[in-house]
């Protein structure tokens, strides 16, 4: 599951999670449209947060997905 999904489902607002995770809302912001990924320290934060629900190995899978559209545009 993307975190973008998780935080729908579980009614949690950006500048809640953020501030759970340590990082500012538009930072989680840059996260959840791929404009940058969090540190892994944030990363398992994250998926700690989210029951694991939100993987560490999701982030790789959404910067992969940008960088293939960024090359192939």
């Amino acid at each position: 599951m993307q975190l973008y999904e998780y935080l729908i489902v579980k009614d949690v607002s950006q500048t809640a999670f953020a501030k759970k995770i340590g990082v500012s809302q538009p930072t989680l912001h840059r996260y959840l449209v791929g404009e940058t990924s969090p540190s892994v320290i944030t990363a398992i934060q994250i998926e700690k947060l989210t029951g694991r629900e939100v993987k560490v190995h999701d982030w790789a899978k959404l910067a992969d997905s940008f960088s293939t559209v960024t090359v192939n545009g």
